[in-house]
C-alpha cells in the first residue's frame, strides 16, 4: 500500500513540475515533441534562435534533474525501509516506471495530444502529429532504460546512507 501511495505522489509531483512549464512555454519542452513538430518549429523564422537555446537548456535540465532524482528516490526508498541494494533498486525502479507509464498514458496520450495549451503557434494544423502515439511510446521505452541506472545509483546512495546511519 505504501508503494502505491508513493507512486501516486510521485506522479502528482511530476505533473506539477512538467505541466506548468509546458503551458507557460511549450518551446522549452521542444525536444520532447514529435519530430515532425520539431522540424516545423525549426523552419519557422520566429523560433530561429529560440529552439537551439531551448534544446540545450532542456538537455542540461534533464541531466541535472536525473542526478537530483537519484537522491530523492534514494531517500524515498530509504525511508520506506528498503536499505539493501537490491530492495532499494527494485523499489526505485517501480516508482520510476509508474511515473514513466503515467507520463505516457495520462500526460502524453491524453493531455498533450488533445490540449490546445501544448500547441506551439505555427503548428496548430499538425493534429495528426500531436495525436501520434509512437513517438511517445518510444520515449516510454527509452525511459525504461533510463530508469535502470537511476535505480542503481539511487540504491548506491541508500547503501551509503545505511552505512553512515547504521
Amino acid at each position: 500500500m505504501l508503494l502505491l501511495i508513493e507512486c501516486l505522489l510521485a506522479c502528482a509531483v511530476f505533473t506539477l513540475i512538467i505541466v506548468p512549464a509546458q503551458i507557460r512555454n511549450p518551446i522549452s519542452q521542444i525536444v520532447s515533441y514529435p519530430p515532425e513538430i520539431q522540424e516545423r518549429v525549426r523552419s519557422l523564422p520566429q523560433y530561429k534562435d529560440i529552439v537551439l537555446k531551448a534544446s540545450k537548456k532542456n538537455i542540461a535540465r534533464k541531466i541535472i534533474g536525473a542526478l537530483l532524482l537519484t537522491f530523492v528516490l534514494a531517500a524515498l526508498a530509504y525511508f520506506s525501509g528498503k536499505v539493501t541494494f537490491l530492495n532499494s533498486a527494485i523499489h526505485v525502479y517501480i516508482v520510476f516506471t509508474a511515473v514513466n507509464l503515467y507520463d505516457l498514458i495520462v500526460l502524453d496520450w491524453l493531455w498533450f495530444a488533445h490540449s490546445s495549451k501544448t500547441r506551439i503557434p505555427g503548428t496548430k494544423d499538425m493534429v495528426k502529429a500531436y495525436h501520434g502515439r509512437w513517438h511517445h511510446f518510444r520515449g516510454f521505452l527509452i525511459g525504461l532504460g533510463i530508469g535502470l541506472p537511476i535505480a542503481m545509483l539511487s540504491a548506491v546512495w541508500v547503501v551509503v546512507a545505511s552505512g553512515l546511519v547504521g
